[in-house]
């Protein structure tokens, strides 16, 4: 669910609502000079290999947008082998198949990650970033 507030003019994206893909929801809210294409995203970590796929499709249809539009991505991805603090370039060594195939599509994109804190922390595991929050201005 986004919550927008009432002043802003804002429109659910049905294009972007209508992907295969399990749990996002999309909208576009309208600027002064520009609009912002908002995105709340959750990934379950027993997503199928097809749900992932649809994830990247996703992604890359989502970048696509017209000049001057923002677009923001945020969600719970769980892929906890991507160290965020330690990725260069967008690409990641040590991490699981899916999860190279999230970062090389999102560096394609030109989406960058803005969480460089860990946001989840268990006993007895290490420390990891699960949530995201992508940026791309055009």
């Amino acid at each position: 669910m986004i919550l927008v507030k009432a002043s802003l003019k804002s429109k659910p994206l049905s294009k972007l609502n209508d992907s295969k893909f399990q749990d996002t929801i999309w909208c576009q809210i309208e600027l002064n000079q520009s609009k912002l294409i908002v995105e709340v995203c959750y990934r379950c970590t027993a997503s199928s290999a097809e749900n992932n796929e649809k994830l990247l499709k996703l992604l890359k249809q989502a970048t696509v947008v017209p000049l001057g539009t923002q677009l923001l991505i945020m969600g719970d991805f769980n892929y906890p082998d991507i160290d965020y603090m330690n990725v260069d370039d967008g690409l990641g060594s040590g991490v699981g198949l899916e999860a190279s195939e999230l970062l090389q599509t999102v560096s394609e994109v030109g989406l960058h990650q803005h969480v460089r804190e860990y946001t989840r922390y268990r006993s007895g595991q290490n420390p990891s970033c699960l949530d995201y929050l992508q940026m791309m201005n055009m």
